[in-house]
């Protein structure tokens, strides 16, 4: 089975199949690096994203909250440094030993203190951002915009803005949010005021609504379903754009129970989980108020982006991938179809010479001029020179048959010659019998002859002997 290599049979994946495959490989090998470096790069580029928007974000309303209580501070200024504010003497109204409602509007009020109503009154209509701005004076006496009512008792030294701005010495000071008289939650810009000798009077406060802030706030967005808090020193809040029942609790009371350790960590980037959902987080301290301002941004709003984007990837890297995968082995089948003709073409001659039977006449036909045509090529040849070999082949097996019949004959004739050879030799061998008797009596004959030759060479040297000494006799005779 020479030529079963050739056979389906043995096939188990053809070369098309193979490229197919090794093209998909490649693809989803491509595919993956390009998914995970996507994914790497935009999931960084998110969170980059985030947290620059967002420290850029808070910066800008930090400097904002900066510039807001700056003008506040400016305009405070102004009022305390009026002529009008710094006549304010004793006759301005008192509510420390009054009991029960008063209405403003119903007492008798002394020049002075109608001076500071009609300025405060003016500063509150030209600044929306003003609850109320008010005097209170160390004799107790307490002037404001405010037209509706007091509660009796009221002594305005005993207030925390007080104290704040008698601590300052005459620089504006920022309270602590509180309970305004107007029935607001506010923060205060309080500073002390003094009369025209300096001498120390009492103490000025222009008091900001935290909705104020709060819609200052929500001016910021992160993205979708984010909120701001504004918190100050203790932990209270003074503005949440989520939730506006949050504003002025702190941050103990709330459903977010890491915030604290959050703001108290050197880290001002983080998570949070805000009840089922995880936010990214960053806060910012404004150096003028001390207020925290915290951004959050629920994650999977600021990876929506990166999932688009990623599934966006995956999607036309997956199409890329079949179109390739298509493209590819439709390229291979057609480019690899002349080693299909030519793989046939040896299998159907390979069965034929197996059988006896091959048609050597045939020949590939391939027209490709590239490496597979030079391999059809080379079978051609191949094909040529065995058709050559088979057909000398043939012509040998013809000689060699007539030479075998040849050989037969001689070899017929050989066996008669040597039947005829077995012949003489038995006759030659009953010839030889007879003459080795000839020869024996041959032997015993020359026996004989050489005894009487010995015989002889006896009386010879015995001759020879006799004529030496008739020699010698001779040679003395020709001496003497």
């Amino acid at each position: 089975m020479a030529h079963g290599f050739l056979t389906s049979k043995n096939r188990k994946i053809s070369i098309a199949a193979k490229f197919s495959l090794a093209s998909v490989f490649i693809v989803i090998a491509v595919v993956a690096i390009s998914v995970l470096t996507t994914g790497l790069f935009f999931s960084r580029n998110c969170l980059e994203n985030f947290y620059t928007s967002a420290s850029i974000g808070l910066s800008e309303f930090s400097d904002s909250i900066s510039m807001f209580f700056d003008s506040k501070e400016t305009e405070l200024n102004v009022f305390a440094e009026s002529d009008v504010v710094k006549n304010a003497d004793n006759t301005i109204h008192s509510f420390v030993n009054e009991v029960g409602t008063i209405q403003i509007l119903e007492y008798a009020k002394s020049p002075v203190e109608e001076n500071i109503r009609k300025l405060c009154k003016i500063f509150a209509k030209n600044d929306s951002d003003i609850a109320e701005i008010y005097i209170g004076t160390k004799w107790g006496g307490y002037a404001t915009n405010f037209d509706s009512s007091m509660n009796g008792g009221y002594d305005p030294r005993k207030r925390g803005w007080y104290a704040t701005a008698t601590s300052g010495n005459g620089k504006a000071m920022i309270t602590d949010a509180f309970a305004s008289t107007v029935g607001a939650t506010v923060v205060g810009i309080t500073r002390c005021v003094y009369d025209k000798k300096g001498s120390f009077i009492g103490n000025a406060s222009i008091e900001v609504s935290l909705d104020t802030l709060t819609e200052i706030l929500k001016g910021m967005n992160f993205g979708k379903d984010s909120f701001v808090m504004m918190i100050q020193k203790d932990g209270t809040i003074l503005a949440d754009t989520s939730v506006n029942k949050n504003n002025f609790k702190n941050i103990d009371e709330i459903d977010i129970p890491k915030l604290r350790s959050f703001l108290s960590s050197p880290e001002k980037t983080g998570s949070i989980d805000v009840g089922n959902r995880t936010y990214l987080t960053e806060y910012i301290t404004n150096d003028k108020t001390g207020y925290q301002i915290v951004a959050f941004s629920p994650k999977d709003v600021v990876f929506e982006a990166f999932h688009k984007t990623l599934t966006t990837t995956i999607l036309l890297c997956a199409l890329f991938g079949i179109v390739v995968a298509l493209v590819t082995s439709l390229v291979t089948r057609k480019t690899l179809h002349p080693l299909k003709v030519i793989r046939n073409g040896i299998s159907e001659t390979s069965e034929q010479i197996a059988k006896g039977n091959a048609d050597l006449t045939n020949r590939i036909s391939i027209s490709s001029k590239n490496e597979i045509g030079d391999v059809a090529a080379s079978f051609n040849v191949f094909f040529e020179k065995l058709q050559e070999i088979i057909k000398s082949m043939k012509l040998s097996k013809v000689s060699l048959n007539d030479a075998g019949e040849k050989l037969g004959n001689t070899t017929s004739d050989a066996m008669a010659a040597i039947t005829q050879i077995n012949s003489c030799i038995e006759n030659l061998s009953e010839n030889l019998k007879s003459q080795n008797t000839s020869v024996d009596m041959t032997l015993e004959g020359v026996k004989n002859i050489l005894e009487e030759t010995h015989s002889l060479e006896n009386l010879v040297e015995e001759q020879a002997k006799s004529i030496e000494g008739a020699s010698a006799a001779v040679e003395q005779m020709i001496g003497n």
